[in-house]
């Protein structure tokens, strides 16, 4: 027996998009919704569902291979699934604007306002023998039937956080790397109602649970409770106070007379539900007006405007017991509020007046302060506000199959800024004027410790951990603080002409705000060409999820993983620059004829790197066409000054071994004279200049590529070294000479790895992380847009 809290939930699929699933057939999105209570997990209740075809488009006649299965809801699974799709090329978008429609109650005794709901997703996947190349013609559309058997090939977790104060968000439901793919999904939440239940609220289930849950009922009496709402809001009131059902009539109710000071506690009491209950229903009106009205003006066109008319007017909220303004006060009329009134003009919804309002208190509306009077009143007052909340409610389901499209994009830049935010909160920035690149801004203290230092600090401080989660939680997106990894930037400028002299070391300051996700700055024509160099002994699968990241946010971009070099990095680094600039050439005179060729970029994990500053000059032809040039953990100076032993030996042991050229070259030991070398060579290369961006990723943990040489800096020992110190700074030097000090970003990335393994004490596991950490990705590619767009 208690008061709930009937809360609905949509959740609607605008469209799917297959960025690198591995198997062609058929699929869909199954989901449902659920939250905690005693211990046990409630579902919500998915009880209809809508399909739409979008504006402009017509129904086939003949069957459609991405809707083989309509949506539906399996009703003893409380799940809502998408219609289903055939998918049979990478890149393939499905337009669905399917949603289902969920209901659930909410006990509100139990801190209801901050219990996060559980949305699960699952990926269904049905092999259907599709056929490619000229087989695929005889079986363009496969036969489904009720035999059709799917199975969960991935599955996503989401939390909803304060869910009862209308949710309103695009959430990227993207699936694990294994099946990388993304289902643009807009959830709306509204709170409807308030009821009083006499038995607990418990879904229906399937026939064999029924039969076991009813023989469990029966054989365990319930516990003692009140049996009326007033009792309910009133339990310690007197048993001979009037309390009754609240179906009974006014002529069974018991009249009983009330001590003046027990009728003003009521009273107080009374006006505190009253004020708790309706609140919180006015609060969802308002909330769900404000983002009623938003997506009416902003998201459908003047003729779908004019069409709906009236239909989308919104009403100013009316309060029960009201009286104008210029009623005669009195003692039992609250202060006057201004409210305001929305209406249609031209098919634009617009504020159009406004009128004050006075509220008579609560009370003084009861004809005698009774338990059962209150609530009977307040009941009356509760059905009042919550029908005007589900007609507003509906008028905005009306609405979303005919401009989903354009909600999902506002919606999505709304949650691209929110996102962009919160990863600020793990990102520190300086900017410092310099003009050697080659040397460090600040020789006090080595760069990595500061940073070291400073990322310890956040991981501790209360600020970090009391962060709220978003609203709609990834809980595959977000690793726990304790372990987030946490990045500084470092930008350069050249110094000021006036005195030609360093600044003081600058101030390291958390960037929470970045460049705004939503704006676009593309200034250019034709496709923009990631290509993606994988490291050494590697493969082009090794480069996959960056890719895959980049493909996500930016879906017109054209990607090249680079294989010519597969099981070849252990040749000369001359010849693989040399494979790989020809893989490029192809390319683009196959995907980029003509001016198509827009941008031209490069992407490299360690060994990599150094492989595409070979290639450059062979690509002198798109110089003009170089964009960005990001490296993640690549070895640019070589390893004269790595500081791990263990690495040392395990090179020098392969190159004895294997005979690795490749290892001889990344020592240095190639050549007796050291400025003949191939690294040495390597940094008289032209081609970095090109480039509009130059970003080096490193990270002090990764013992597999020297922090100093990832960063292509003079570090303190190439500094105190008389031996081969002078040669270190000179290849530094000839790296930079000819870039400008604004085009070069450097990132020192710092992990926590909490497992103590070989791989951890060798720096291999911060070398992988480069490759793995999607959360580290996800920080970049959003963050970051001007360097990818």
């Amino acid at each position: 027996m208690s008061l709930r809290a009937i809360l609905e939930v949509v959740l609607h699929f605008e469209s799917f998009r297959n960025i690198d699933l591995f198997h062609q057939g058929l699929y869909q999105i199954r989901v449902r919704i659920n939250h905690e209570q005693d211990g046990q997990t409630v579902p919500a209740v998915p009880y209809t569902h809508f399909s739409a075809t979008p504006e402009g488009k017509t129904r086939r006649l003949r069957p459609d291979q991405h809707c083989l299965i309509p949506a539906h809801i399996i009703d003893d699974k409380y799940t809502f699934t998408t219609r289903s799709f055939v998918i049979r090329y990478c890149e393939e978008e499905v337009e669905l604007n399917d949603a289902g429609h969920f209901r659930m109650e909410l006990d509100i005794t139990r801190n209801y306002t901050s219990q996060p709901l559980v949305l699960e997703a699952e990926l269904m996947f049905a092999d259907m023998g599709i056929k490619s190349g000229r087989e695929k013609q005889t079986t363009a559309i496969p036969e489904v039937g009720e035999n059709t058997e799917f199975k969960s090939v991935s599955k996503q977790i989401y939390k909803l956080h304060t869910v009862t104060n209308g949710l309103h968000e695009f959430v990227p439901m993207v699936f694990d790397e294994y099946h990388f793919c993304v289902a643009n999904m807009m959830i709306h939440t509204v709170l409807l109602d308030f009821r009083f239940r006499l038995r607990p609220f418990v879904p229906a289930l399937p026939a064999s649970e029924e039969h076991s849950k009813n023989k469990q009922s029966a054989s365990s009496p319930h516990s003692p409770g009140p049996v009326s709402f007033s009792e309910y809001l009133f339990p310690h009131a007197s048993k001979g106070s009037g309390l009754g059902s609240d179906y009974d009539s006014n002529e069974d109710a018991i009249v009983v007379t009330v001590s003046h000071q027990d009728q003003e506690n009521l009273s107080r009491e009374a006006e505190k539900l009253h004020m708790e209950y309706t609140g919180m229903l006015a609060h969802s009106y308002t909330s769900l007006a404000e983002n009623f009205q938003n997506f009416a003006q902003r998201c459908l066109s003047v003729a779908q405007r004019d069409q709906f008319g009236p239909a989308i007017l919104v009403h100013r909220l009316e309060y029960p017991g009201e009286i104008d303004d210029s009623e005669e006060n009195s003692q039992n009329v609250l202060p006057a509020t201004t409210v305001a009134v929305a209406g249609v003009d031209g098919g634009v919804v617009e504020k159009k007046r406004n009128q004050k309002k006075r509220k008579i208190k609560f009370t003084s509306r009861v004809s005698e302060v009774t338990p059962h009077a209150v609530a009977a009143l307040l009941v009356q007052d509760i059905n009042c506000i919550a029908g005007q909340v589900f007609q507003l409610w509906h008028k905005m389901l009306a609405i979303l199959p005919h401009c989903s499209r354009e909600i999902c994009a506002l919606l999505k830049n709304q949650w691209e800024s929110r996102m962009t935010e919160r990863w600020g909160e793990s990102i520190f920035r300086e900017t410092s004027r310099t003009g050697d690149l080659a040397v460090p801004t600040d020789r006090s203290s080595p760069v990595w410790d500061v940073h070291n230092k400073i990322a310890e600090t956040l991981r501790k401080s209360a600020h970090y951990h009391s962060l709220e989660p978003p609203e709609v939680e990834d809980m595959s997106m977000y690793p726990k603080m304790n372990v987030h990894p946490i990045v500084f930037e470092q930008r350069y400028l050249p110094l000021l002409e006036e005195n030609g002299q360093e600044e003081p070391a600058p101030a390291i300051s958390r960037q929470n705000h970045l460049s705004s996700p939503g704006e676009s700055t593309r200034s250019y024509r034709g496709v923009h060409l990631f290509v993606l160099v994988h490291g050494f002994q590697g493969n082009s699968f090794d480069m996959r999820l960056m890719k895959n990241n980049l493909a996500l946010l930016y879906p017109e971009a054209m990607f090249l993983s680079s294989n010519c070099n597969e099981e070849k990095t252990e040749g000369d680094i001359a010849e693989m620059g040399e494979r790989l600039s020809l893989e490029v050439l192809n390319h683009i005179s196959e995907w980029c004829p003509g001016n198509s060729l827009g941008r031209l970029s490069f992407v490299a994990h360690s060994l990599g790197g150094l492989i595409v500053r070979a290639a450059l000059p062979k690509l002198e032809a798109y110089s003009t066409k170089m964009y960005t040039f990001l490296t993640l953990s690549s070895p640019h100076l070589g390893y004269m000054y790595n500081s791990n032993k263990l690495v040392d030996a395990g090179i020098w042991v392969l190159k004895k071994w294997r005979k690795s050229l490749a290892l001889l070259q990344l020592t240095m030991t190639d050549k007796k004279d050291m400025r003949q070398t191939m690294i040495y060579k390597l940094s008289q290369f032209t081609g970095l200049e090109w480039f509009q961006h130059i970003i080096l990723v490193s990270s002090y943990q990764d013992q597999y590529a020297p922090f100093d040489s990832a960063r292509m800096e003079v570090g303190m020992k190439a500094e105190n070294d008389p031996k081969f110190g002078a040669v270190y700074v000179e290849m530094a030097r000839n790296v930079w000479r000819n870039v400008s000090p604004e085009k070069l970003y450097r990132f020192d990335v710092n992990f926590r790895i909490p497992e103590k393994t070989l791989d951890t004490l060798i720096g291999r596991a911060a070398h992988i992380q480069f490759l793995e950490c999607q959360p580290l990705m996800k920080m970049f590619v959003h963050t970051y847009r001007k360097l990818f767009e």
